[in-house]
């Protein structure tokens, strides 16, 4: 009798912490920040070196893990992609390959997580190299951001564009991550659970051996 109410009212609690921090991953479910809406003009003349940006505001608090630069089967090499503030700050850089992750048309290299303010302006560029690039008409869908416009700029690197686009380049892209269910809310709940049991444990009078062979007799 000692045994079972030992396991129910001291052991069974810490199993219980135990699954709850174990079972509560940090959730993710990372979204693009543009996807193309059709009707993209691909431009085949290569060879002159231009940086592609689109400008946008952040509509909440996002945190940014990878950057990524639009598919085309006539891409030949490499391309840098930055994320610049509106001061033209440079925030994060990566070199996307051709055989990165292909996520809703966009090929994606992975970086140390940035935190994007809400409401602050910011600008995602793609220097094309030599890769032809793609261009078009309409604004881009957009999530979690608002599309303000396009930018370029002619040079030998990576750099801040500053002309401002007549069309919509479908170079660079932002992978924004999502952490609905955070471990910390797990450990709250099992910590409230934790007190609940022990709170019960404490109310409640341990029965006593003469108390246990009374009600047997």
């Amino acid at each position: 009798m000692k045994l079972t109410y030992f396991f129910s009212f001291s052991v069974a609690p810490l199993v219980l912490a135990t699954f709850c921090v174990m079972g509560t991953p940090d959730a993710r479910a990372d979204t693009l920040a543009f996807n193309s809406p059709g009707g993209i003009t691909t431009n085949f003349t290569a060879g002159s070196p231009v940086n592609l940006g689109l400008v946008f505001t952040s509509n909440s608090t996002l945190s940014i893990d990878a950057l990524g630069i639009y598919y085309q089967s006539s891409l030949t090499a490499p391309e840098q992609v930055g994320l610049y503030d509106a001061s033209g700050n440079l925030l994060a850089s990566a070199t996307v390959s051709l055989s990165d992750n292909l996520m809703g048309g966009y090929l994606f290299h992975g970086i140390a997580p940035v935190t994007l303010t809400a409401g602050n302006t910011y600008t995602v560029d793609a220097y094309v190299g030599n890769n032809p690039w793609a261009y078009g008409t309409a604004a881009p869908i957009t999530s979690g951001v608002t599309f303000k416009n396009s930018t370029y700029l002619y040079s030998g690197g990576l750099a801040f564009p500053t002309a401002t686009g007549g069309y919509t380049y479908y170079g660079p892209n932002l992978e924004i991550v999502s952490n609905p269910e955070p471990r910390g809310l797990g450990l709250l709940v099992t910590l409230i659970v934790l007190g609940g049991c022990l709170y019960f444990r404490k109310s409640r009078p341990v029965p006593s051996e003469s108390r246990v062979t009374a009600a047997q007799s």
